[in-house]
């Protein structure tokens, strides 16, 4: 009975360890592979300070936090920042010019895609899913210079969640 019992509490003292340690271990590996892949698939330039991973903050499933987060346009918006979220602050400044350019639209066209349509009933191996999504204290600005129309929002509050694979995009 002891045995086993000491067995046991040594296999889940392992567990902690490697689910604290883990994240430590491969934090750089997977800052870099986020980085280079966000700006890949972006018109636009993305990056932040740090990478926080846990994988006991949303047991069992784990969490990604970025920190000091931006991402800045390129072309005509290139001294524009479209997004930039830190620990104290989150700004969103949207904007459409004459033309009805925008500076969100920023995803690079699908080359797959561009060259062979998707089948109709074949569904995107891409999902996200939202479960929580804090927006605390954010300002937002909206400059619709094509519509002449403008806001400007401050200390912004929403709690989101939804699920951002599928064909239409639902957020609560």
């Amino acid at each position: 009975m002891k045995k086993g019992f000491k067995i046991t509490a040594i296999v889940i003292g392992v567990i902690l360890i490697l689910m604290f340690l883990l994240p430590f271990a491969f934090r750089g590996k997977i800052e870099g592979i986020v980085k280079s892949e966000g700006n890949k698939m972006l018109n636009g330039h993305f990056d932040f300070s740090s990478l926080d991973i846990s994988l006991f903050r949303n047991f069992p499933k784990a969490s990604v936090t970025l920190n000091d987060f931006w991402l800045k346009g390129t072309g005509k918006f290139e001294n524009d920042t479209l997004v930039k979220a830190g620990e104290v602050n989150t700004r969103l400044h949207a904007i459409v010019l004459p033309d009805g350019k925008t500076n969100w639209d920023i995803m690079k066209p699908d080359s797959s895609t561009a060259s062979e349509p998707q089948e109709s009933g074949e569904s995107s191996t891409f999902r996200i899913k939202l479960q929580r999504f804090v927006i605390k204290n954010m300002n937002v600005v909206y400059d619709d210079r094509q519509s002449a129309m403008y806001a400007d929002i401050h200390n912004f509050n929403a709690l989101c969640s939804g699920d951002l694979g599928s064909d239409q995009t639902l957020l609560s």
